[in-house]
């Protein structure tokens, strides 16, 4: 009976070993599955944060365009409203040194305009 009872503890030691390692595999198997869903769910969010890098880098590009126009169209502005004032100063010039009045007149309308429209350029 010794002998029995021996060989029944061994059979329960054996099952309880068993037991162990099966729930230990199970244990493993989450802990993997786990790791995969979280390396997944990092991979994905890496993605999503390069997608959202790269259309900002558009959006700066793009921005970085539209104030290269705007300060190509600023300089070709105050080109002109350089150039109009000048053509006034030398329109006036001429006009005082003939004599007209009425072109003296046109002469100082253009180069109070050209002023202005200097200003304006200057200041915006």
């Amino acid at each position: 009976m010794v002998i029995f009872q021996i060989f029944l503890v061994k059979i329960y030691v054996y099952i309880a070993s068993y037991k162990a390692r099966l729930e230990r595999k199970k244990l493993e198997e989450a802990e993997a599955k786990q790791n995969k869903a979280d390396e997944e769910a990092t991979a994905s969010a890496r993605r999503q944060a390069g997608k959202e890098l790269e259309e900002e880098g558009k959006k700066l590009l793009s921005l970085e365009d539209s104030l290269k126009k705007a300060k190509t169209e600023q300089h070709a502005k105050e080109k002109l409203a350089d150039s109009l004032l000048t053509e006034a100063e030398n329109k006036l010039k001429k006009a005082v040194h003939t004599g007209d009045v009425t072109d003296i007149t046109v002469a100082q309308t253009l180069l109070e305009t050209a002023r202005l429209k200097h200003a304006e350029e200057r200041d915006s």
